[in-house]
This record gives C-alpha cells, sequence and structure tokens, in this order.
C-alpha cells in the first residue's frame, strides 16, 4: 500500500470534508475558470485563501515544498521568461535584455493562476474520498449527452488512486539508485535512469489491475453506488455553494 502524499485523502472531519461531493465539484471547476480569468489582485487574494486551507488540512509548509518543488521550478522559469520578454518600461537592462514591469505582472500572474489550480485540486481531492468524487463525477455526467458516465468515474477513480503508486514508486527506484552508489553529478542521466524504470514499474501495476479486474467480471453497468441519486443536499452545502459562485463573480471583477 502506498503511503499518504501531498495529493491523496487527508481524514479529518471540517465543514470541507462535510459539503456534498457533485457541489464541491461544481464549486471547484468554476473557481478555476474564475481564477483564470481574474487579475493579478484577485488571484494573489485567492492564493493566500487557498493556502490558509491547504496548511489547515495539516499539511506542513515544508511538505508542500517538497513535493511541488518540480513544478515551482518550472514556475520559476515561467516568471523568469516572461519578465524579460514583455515590453513595457524596463526596470533593470542588461544589454540588449530589459527587466520590465509589465513583464514583471504578467509573470507573476501566470504562476498565480497555476497555483490557485493546483490548490482547488489539492484542496478537493484532500476533502473527498475516492468513492465520493467518482460518483459525483458519474451523477454530473449523467446530464451530458453520450458520454458514458459510469466509465468516466472509475477513470477517475482508478488515476486518483494510482497518483500515491506513482510517489511511492519514485521513492523507492530513488532510495535504490542511491543504495548503489547511483551518479549524483549529472542531473539529466539521473532523471533518465529514474524515468524508466519507473514508467515500467507503474505500468506493470497497471497491467495487473487491469488483469485483476477483468478476473473479477467488472462490469461498468454492474454495481453502482446510487446514493446521490436520492440523497439531497444539505442547506449547509447549498449555502456554501452560492458563497463560492459569489466567490467567482468577485474574482472575475478583480
Amino acid at each position: 500500500m502506498a503511503g499518504m502524499t501531498l495529493f491523496s485523502y487527508h481524514p479529518g472531519d471540517s465543514l470541507l470534508y462535510r459539503l456534498d461531493p457533485r457541489l464541491k465539484l461544481v464549486a471547484m471547476a468554476g473557481l478555476s475558470i474564475a481564477v483564470v480569468s481574474s487579475g493579478n489582485a484577485g488571484a494573489s487574494l485567492f492564493m493566500c485563501f487557498c493556502l490558509f486551507f491547504v496548511l489547515r488540512l495539516g499539511i506542513g509548509v515544508f511538505e508542500l515544498v517538497q513535493d511541488l518543488k518540480i513544478l515551482l521550478l518550472l514556475l520559476t522559469f515561467v516568471f523568469f521568461a516572461r519578465a524579460f520578454s514583455e515590453a513595457g518600461e524596463p526596470l533593470i537592462q542588461i544589454g540588449y535584455i530589459s527587466l520590465t514591469h509589465n513583464g514583471v505582472n504578467q509573470g507573476w500572474l501566470a504562476i498565480v493562476r497555476i497555483l490557485d489550480v493546483v490548490f482547488i485540486g489539492l484542496i478537493f481531492i484532500a476533502t473527498t474520498k475516492t468513492s465520493q468524487a467518482k460518483n459525483a463525477v458519474a451523477y454530473l455526467f449523467r446530464f451530458v449527452p453520450f458520454v458514458p458516465e459510469k466509465r468516466v468515474g472509475t477513470m477517475l477513480s482508478l488515476m486518483t488512486r494510482f497518483i500515491p503508486l506513482v510517489f511511492e514508486t519514485v521513492n523507492e527506484t530513488r532510495d535504490a539508485m542511491n543504495a548503489r552508489g547511483g551518479d549524483s553529478r549529472n542531473s539529466l542521466s539521473r532523471i533518465v535512469k529514474l524515468v524508466v524504470p519507473v514508467m515500467r514499474r507503474s505500468f506493470e501495476k497497471a497491467d495487473k489491475l487491469a488483469i485483476a479486474m477483468e478476473s473479477r467480471c467488472y462490469n461498468e453497468n454492474g454495481i453502482f453506488a446510487s446514493s446521490f441519486v436520492a440523497e439531497q443536499p444539505l442547506k449547509t452545502d447549498i449555502l456554501i455553494f452560492f458563497l463560492a459562485l459569489l466567490m467567482c463573480l468577485s474574482l472575475l471583477h478583480l
């Protein structure tokens, strides 16, 4: 079994855990769209808001930075690429290259928007059980024509369950390389030697899972949890949902 990772369910009993998964999923999609369309002020304020909830889930700052370090490195590159490529009033001039005020704003806006979407997904995954997310997706996709909602729900369930396994495989492979005196000086060589065995082991696990499902006569039209069909959202769920919609409108105007 894979241990708990950043992008896995973190047990808890706060209001976020008790919200209706269907409304939570719709609110997550709406907030993601709104934050991508918002400006610097709205995206920055919303990032602080999301960061507060992420820390309230018991996720430490060190753990957050450690698990997102590759993304943070990529965002740092994106920031400097935008900062030195956008036209505008120069802040720093280095030969023919200039750091512009508009470039800094655009670079910051790009990385804040990406972090906002990541934090929204992180909060949803950490506060929603895989079975609940699967049922919510299947329920909502019932209203979309020509879409096999049960298959989509199963795909989401398997994808979220595989994320911790992939992280575990990466850690095991890295530990095995270090124990065997792997070359730590050449980063590109380490990445190549790490990616190949991780991909091979991940595909092997996926193949074993497919065989196990087939041997147990899995059928997407078989038993399916239908508790959401009869269960109605609580007044608290509806209130929080409308607050999320109000936040979406606010983000679009900031």
